[in-house]
């Protein structure tokens, strides 16, 4: 029995050594003495946080052309865009050229800038916009892209058909990769896949098509290093794709393509406070331009259970007096600021005032004072808030001037009491 006590007390003891402070509980886990923030185990040091970048696709406004077109099937024309595969995708632009299908649907010219791209997307035809980027982006990178799109039918000049209505439903919109620059194009008039120059599926979204420009924005992780975008068709397209009339296309224009990448940076918490104890109108709210993380509050270092908002109303809640702290979490960091709500036998004020020998003071119990001196006011605000307010008085001296006069005989000099000198000398008069 003995030694299996030993035994036991020592498995309590390790398992002690081991435990590690849970933050958020209200409880000294470890047993060092200090509870959630008061732990050196909690400190928070500021969230680690991703910030979208600047947009790492050269041209994706379709601006920029080294040719003016004067045709369809030339996106060659603008700056850095080529087709993926044989098959030609347009460039619109203000310098020259603007399908008339587009102009007729009221989509061009765009309504940002002068430039867009287009492409067919049809089973027997697939365009496919492509360009290098400045430099490549590792594997797992998570990236965001987001573009500007419409669309309409459209027939091998470039002319609207159909009568100009939407004959196809819904489509995945497909953004494919490469780890290398293409110079060339894949050969073939379909999709990417399988890819005989190393294209690979980043992402899709679906897209309802119209005759309206809108946005739409996707995000993936990419799978492999990337040197090259691509973006247009998926593989399988919707039996509604089917041309409904010879050579009548689905067709679609995309404008402001970008591509974000995180940046990542350490982000913190702002604690502002309104009202206080007295008027019994206490509240702190924290805020974080991060996103996608967790509140918990404190109360001088421990958790307050069920307080997981970026707001605390003190008051409402009947808290007590003391620091309090908001704590924001995400992926595994975290950042804090505090607030101080005073104790209301703690509100002592401070006023000094200066008056002249002739003059008084109302002190803010309604007491009038004249003489110099200390002055101590107590003020029952009527919530157990009582107010100290100690006043220091100072009586300033009158001014005083001197003037030195000589009375000739038969002069006379009046004095401000009233009364006169007549009798010839020096004087000297202080007022």
């Amino acid at each position: 029995m003995f030694k299996l006590f030993i035994v036991s007390a020592s498995l309590l003891l390790v398992g002690a050594l081991q435990a590690q402070e849970i933050c958020d509980n209200g409880i000294d886990d470890d047993g060092d003495g200090a509870i959630d923030l008061n732990d050196s185990e909690c400190a928070c040091e500021g969230i680690v946080s991703a910030f979208p970048s600047v947009n790492v696709i050269p041209n994706g406004s379709f601006e920029d052309f080294d040719c003016c077109p004067d045709a369809f099937s030339q996106l060659y024309c603008s700056q850095g865009w080529e087709s993926a595969n044989i098959a030609t995708p347009d460039l619109h632009h203000a310098c020259n050229y603007m399908g008339q299908a587009g102009v007729d649907a009221g989509l061009l010219p765009p309504p940002n800038g002068n430039g867009a791209g287009g492409f067919i997307a049809s089973p027997e035809w697939k365009e496919y916009l492509s360009i290098c980027l400045d430099a490549p982006i590792p594997a797992q990178t998570p990236c965001f892209m987001s573009l500007d799109i419409s669309s309409m039918p459209w027939d091998e000049l470039g002319v609207v058909c159909a009568g100009g209505e939407v004959f196809y439903g819904d489509f995945e919109f497909s953004v494919y990769g490469n780890s290398q620059c293409q110079t060339f194009p894949q050969l073939g008039f379909q999709c990417l896949l399988p890819s005989t120059t190393g294209w690979q599926l980043l992402g899709s979204v679906t897209y309802s098509p119209a005759s309206a420009w809108s946005g739409l924005t996707l995000d993936f992780i990419l799978p492999i290093d990337v040197s090259a975008i691509a973006v247009g068709a998926p593989c399988n397209l919707p039996d509604s794709y089917v041309s409904i009339e010879p050579f009548c296309y689905p067709y679609f224009l995309v404008d402001n393509i970008e591509l974000l990448l995180p940046e990542f940076g350490t982000v913190g918490v702002t604690v502002t406070s309104t009202g206080n104890l007295c008027d019994e109108n206490a509240v702190a709210f924290a805020e974080t331009p991060a996103q996608g993380g967790t509140w918990q509050w404190y109360l001088e270092g421990v958790a307050i259970q069920g307080q997981n908002g970026s707001a605390l109303n003190v008051s409402q809640l009947g808290l007590p007096p003391g620091e309090y702290t908001a704590v924001y979490t995400l992926n595994g960091s975290c950042a804090a600021s505090t607030a101080q709500f005073s104790d209301p036998d703690s509100f002592v004020s401070s006023v000094t005032a200066e008056i002249c020998a002739n003059e008084s003071f109302q002190l803010q119990n309604g007491d009038v004072v004249t003489e110099e001196g200390s002055y101590t006011v107590f003020i029952n605000n009527g919530t157990d808030c009582d107010s100290v307010v100690n006043y220091l008085v100072t009586v300033l001296p009158l001014a005083q001037t001197s003037q030195t006069l000589f009375l000739c005989p038969g002069d006379s000099l009046f004095l401000q009491d009233g009364s006169s000198i007549t009798q010839p000398g020096n004087y000297s008069i202080v007022f």
